[in-house]
């Protein structure tokens, strides 16, 4: 079943409009520029400038999957020709060091991720230091931090639509195989190197939102239990009791991956955001637009000749 689109996209934050009047005492006449007290004068304005900071995921402390990038979304656009300089004030570290690369998917986003998966274990630093690097149209960066995760171990999944299961890994170790249900042939599950973006225990799931109404023969309206995102557009692995003669056997859902909710339920608690999803045999390539460009280029093409070294440093 495919739900009603769960938004990812961090809201933009921290757009602020600084604006400075040089005064004399007195009230300033509204809408005048005049200055009371002082006849012919007018205040002096500075132009408004529009403030850039960033929002970053994973969040400080996190402890994230072996696939997950970082993701930074900023407060406004950054225009391409100031996007060198503004990621150049931004700096990725880790123990061990790994190679890695930026990569923009909107004039708003730009990503970093390692060459191929974390290591588990590795720990990572991100540094900003955007005080007063231009991103255009008047556009000023005023924000410093620094935040810290950890790559917990390493799970990766394969969802197989032509097998009809599923191959749960912890490390090089299959833990679980089950039947599953993917998209049918009209409303495929996207397909490719995929990762957890995150977890909802109970998602309303809507069929007008893919176009469907609820009162069509494929229509829906009702809470769905164990969701596990795999984009950032409405795709989950979730717990489906109702197509449970068809798990193993064919592909019925409107794109998400229907298991048992027992097995629903355990791929839940296990998953951590940036788990690797690998979903094999559908005919729909999984996108950026989907949330799901990171590992869907290879590494050269994410890059774009621009990788760089995310040196050792020590991180607490």
């Amino acid at each position: 079943m495919t739900p009603s689109p769960f938004p990812d996209r961090l809201p933009v934050l921290l757009l602020g409009i600084l604006t400075l009047g040089m005064v004399s005492s007195g009230q300033q006449a509204a809408g005048s520029g005049h200055i009371p007290g002082l006849p012919g004068t007018r205040g002096a304005t500075v132009p408004a400038v529009s403030i850039l900071r960033a929002s970053m995921r994973p969040q400080d402390g996190d402890t994230v999957g072996v696939g997950m990038p970082v993701i930074l979304r900023f407060s406004a656009d950054v225009a391409p020709e100031h996007r060198l300089e503004v990621i150049d004030h931004i700096r990725v570290t880790s123990v061990p060091a790994v190679p890695g690369a930026w990569h923009w998917f909107a004039p708003n986003e730009v990503h970093w991720r390692p060459a191929s998966y974390w290591a588990p274990g590795t720990r990572v630093a991100v540094t900003a230091d955007l005080d007063g690097i231009p991103a255009g149209g008047g556009v000023l960066g005023q924000d410093n931090w620094w935040r810290t995760f950890e790559v917990g171990p390493r799970h990766v999944s394969i969802v197989d639509t032509v097998t009809h299961r599923m191959q749960v890994f912890d490390g090089d170790r299959l833990i679980d195989t089950w039947p599953l249900s993917a998209g049918r042939s009209d409303l495929q599950t996207i397909n490719g190197t995929l990762y957890v973006r995150y977890k909802v225990q109970d998602v309303l799931m809507d069929s007008t939102t893919i176009g469907i109404p609820r009162d069509a023969w494929d229509g829906y309206y009702e809470h769905v239990y164990w969701n596990t995102a795999i984009s950032t557009d409405g795709y989950y692995v979730h717990g489906a009791p109702w197509s449970l003669a068809a798990q193993g056997f064919a592909n019925v859902s409107h794109g998400c991956v229907n298991l048992s909710p027992e097995h629903a339920m355990a791929f839940f608690n296990l998953s951590r955001p940036g788990d690797i999803v690998m979903v094999r045999g559908s005919t729909r390539p999984a996108t950026s637009e989907d949330g799901e460009g990171d590992w869907q280029m290879s590494f050269d093409q994410f890059a774009g000749g621009r990788a760089s070294s995310a040196a050792p440093r020590s991180v607490s």
